[in-house]
């Protein structure tokens, strides 16, 4: 059987009503478990940072997609369809033995992602406006802020966990503009096979060219050695061998499901 996806990612797809975090406004109101377990069941793929990597290794491919002429973002690839996860199961749950990205567990609050016009500035206390998702909330949950608009222990882990992700998104944006600055990253297309033959093909990632890896001068790879990020290089690079994981997962999923069914 043969099957072709296209892979695509956006850093605030799944999020639906997105308003700023006002404390007033807010008052009485939680986030909805329910809400994050559909929004993790629609990610096919997911933004990664690069401390990220070692993390995913065991378990995704980590790809980069292109956002504009001169910017790259990470990717974990959850599925191999539209809106399809195939770690989640049918209530949505995360499985406790896979490492969940801090994209999924940071639903249902974003910020605008860090420019490079921002990372010139080198802010070591950079701060950016915190959205949510107002679907995600419900006045059944334990709140974020009280009446008076204090703010409760469940808001700043929340706002702890977004603050974090910036720094992390900071050092990413780093990463990847120095592949791109080395002229690193490629377009291509991920013909995945499976052990039963199946085949899907998925586009619209980039990957690091090994060749031009190797052909880089030795203090080039001295430096990226001692800042660590030769290792993410080449967990990324392992990774890729995951998309026939994918696969057989996907046909297993579907082997199980009709099973149940019979």
């Amino acid at each position: 059987m043969r099957e072709e996806g296209k892979t695509e990612a956006n850093v605030s797809a799944g999020y639906s009503d997105v308003v700023p975090v006002d404390r007033e406004k807010l008052a009485n109101l939680g986030v909805d478990p329910e809400a994050c377990k559909r929004f993790a069941s629609s990610q096919n793929t997911v933004h990664l940072n690069i401390i990220e990597f070692f993390h995913a290794l065991p378990y995704f491919p980590v790809a980069f997609v292109k956002q504009t002429d001169n910017v790259y973002i990470p990717v974990a690839v959850l599925g191999l369809n539209a809106a399809e996860n195939l770690f989640t199961d049918e209530q949505g749950n995360w499985p406790e033995d896979v490492y969940c990205p801090a994209f999924v567990r940071r639903y249902p609050f974003l910020t605008q992602t860090v420019s490079l016009e921002e990372l010139k500035h080198n802010d070591e206390n950079l701060r950016k406006p915190v959205y949510v998702d107002k679907s995600a909330l419900s006045d059944s949950s334990a709140v974020l802020f009280v009446a008076n608009g204090k703010a409760t222990a469940e808001w700043e882990r929340a706002e702890s966990f977004v603050s974090d992700y910036i720094s992390a998104e900071k050092q990413t944006l780093l990463f990847t503009k120095k592949l791109d600055d080395l002229k690193l990253l490629q377009p291509f297309d991920a013909q995945v096979h499976s052990n039963e033959g199946d085949m899907v093909r998925l586009k619209g990632l980039y990957r690091i060219n090994e060749n031009l890896l190797n052909k880089l001068p030795a203090k080039v790879v001295k430096d990226l050695m001692a800042s660590g990020e030769l290792s993410r290089i080449y967990a990324h690079l392992i990774s890729l061998e995951n998309f026939a994981k994918l696969l057989d997962r996907k046909a297993r999923l579907k082997t199980a499901s009709l099973s149940d069914k019979s």
